[in-house]
């Protein structure tokens, strides 16, 4: 799920799961929603400006419309540089800090600049296992990486688009592959999303690899074997079926 699909809409990809499983699996529960929409004043304070209460989907729409009207802004053109200021008070760990990378990418222009001011961290994690976790499997990558070359991976990713050629079209770029192709995504890869590359896999008729469990974009670190194993076999040359004694051809010279 992009970030272009979540930020600024009501019925984003995990709401609608959310409405799902309570239409079929809880809709006989008498249960009542509590929506409390915050916002920050003239003094930059944080308050409440709205409470919603209701058994229904309304109930939601209706704070949430709120709060998009107060808290989210809507630029005319994309911004060259954004200066974020995560406050000390608030944001303690990156996975929170990192609000100010996804909350300004829509606003940002293609090449831009995040300055991101964060004085209160303190930690990868909220919680101390969450923060074990992520400095045991990915510390040491992140250690060992230029800072400046992550930007311009990001950056790439972020620009990166092979349909332009061909209209927009995916149809049409899949045409051009014409080789033997094979896909390998992680299903919870959130740096990368794998639909857009499934999905050129199916135009394709490509094989694919879909790694399943919890590394998300770190697939090749943790899942290296099961990854290697697939392309060996995908590399490997296909079996020839042996030719018939009657069409072989004999060389006379031996």
């Amino acid at each position: 799920m992009i970030v272009e699909n979540n930020l600024g809409n009501l019925l984003t990809p995990v709401r609608q799961c959310f409405n799902k499983a309570e239409d079929e699996l809880l809709g006989d529960l008498p249960d009542v929603y509590v929506q409390v929409v915050l916002a920050r004043n003239d003094a930059g304070e944080l308050v409440h400006t709205g409470c919603y209460v209701g058994d229904d989907l309304e109930t939601y729409l209706e704070a949430a419309r709120q709060s998009r009207e107060e808290n989210i802004t809507v630029l005319d053109e994309p911004i060259d540089k954004i200066v974020c200021v995560m406050q000390g008070d608030e944001f303690f760990s990156t996975w929170v800090a990192n609000k100010a990378v996804y909350r300004t990418r829509m606003a940002i222009a293609d090449g831009g600049e995040l300055l991101i001011l964060a004085p209160g961290l303190t930690r990868f994690g909220e919680q101390d296992d969450v923060d074990a976790l992520i400095r045991t499997k990915s510390a040491d990558l992140v250690l060992s990486m230029d800072p400046l070359d992550w930007a311009s991976q990001l950056r790439a990713m972020l620009s990166h688009d092979i349909y332009p050629p061909f209209g927009g079209s995916l149809q049409r770029a899949a045409q051009v592959a014409t080789g033997k192709l094979l896909v390998v995504v992680s299903s919870q890869d959130h740096m990368v999303t794998p639909g857009p590359a499934l999905a050129f896999a199916q135009a394709a008729n490509a094989e694919t690899l879909i790694i399943e469990g919890d590394c998300g974009h770190l697939l090749f670190e943790c899942d290296n074997g099961k990854v290697m194993a697939k392309v060996r076999e995908f590399l490997a040359p296909e079996p020839t079926s042996p030719q018939p004694a009657g069409n072989r051809v004999v060389d006379p010279r031996k």
